[in-house]
C-alpha cells in the first residue's frame, strides 16, 4: 500500500470478507512478517464509515482489551481509506456454524465477557448498537489470545451522555 508516495510495508494477501461499507483483506506487514487485517473502503462511498471506526477505536484508547490493536489509518493511493489492526480469529456466528451448540460453561464465559466490555464501554461514554454474534470475534487460534473476545464494527458505535438520561443509570439495567 502507498500513502502519498510512501511505500507502507503492509501487503494485501486475500479477500476475507465484504459488506456494505467496504471489504476486508488478510495483510502482512513485510517488515515484521506479522498478520493484519486491512479494511477498505472507497473514499467517495457515500456513507463512509471507517473514520468512525477509527475514532471509536482512539476513544477507547490503544490499551483496551476488546479491540483490535490499530497500526494504520489514512487514505491509501487516492481512492481508498484503509484502516490496519490485528487480524483475529473467527466471530462466534462463524464458531457456532462450525462447532455446533456452545456448553454452558462456554456460553457463561462468553456472557461475562460480553458484560465486561458492555460496561467499560458503557463507562467511557460509548453504547454499542449493533449487537450480533458476527461482531465479536475471538483472537486468531494458537495464539496467546486464542481465548479472548473481540469486538469490531462500522457505524455501531454511539456517543452516550449518561447524565442527559431521564432516569438514574441503575434503573436502566
Amino acid at each position: 500500500m502507498t500513502k502519498e508516495g510512501v511505500q507502507s510495508p503492509f501487503i494485501l494477501k486475500s479477500f476475507i470478507a465484504g459488506g456494505a461499507f467496504g471489504q476486508v483483506y488478510r495483510g502482512l506487514n513485510e517488515r515484521t512478517g506479522q498478520l493484519v487485517a486491512i479494511k477498505l473502503e472507497h473514499n467517495d462511498a457515500p456513507h463512509r464509515q471507517l473514520y468512525l471506526e477509527f475514532g471509536f477505536y482512539l476513544k477507547l484508547g490503544k490499551n483496551c482489551p476488546y479491540i483490535p490493536a490499530i497500526y494504520f489509518f489514512g487514505i491509501v493511493g487516492e481512492v481508498w481509506n484503509a484502516l490496519v489492526m490485528d487480524l483475529l480469529g473467527p466471530s462466534l456466528k462463524k464458531l457456532y456454524e462450525t462447532l455446533g451448540q456452545f456448553s454452558e460453561q462456554c456460553t457463561a464465559a462468553v456472557g461475562v465477557s460480553l458484560m465486561r466490555i458492555f460496561s467499560d464501554f458503557h463507562k467511557k461514554g460509548l453504547l454499542f448498537r449493533d449487537v450480533k454474534p458476527d461482531n465479536f470475534l475471538v483472537g486468531r487460534p494458537n495464539s496467546k489470545n486464542a481465548h479472548s473476545i473481540y469486538l469490531i464494527g462500522e457505524y455501531c458505535f454511539t456517543c452516550i451522555d449518561f447524565q442527559l438520561l431521564p432516569l438514574p443509570l441503575q434503573t436502566w439495567v
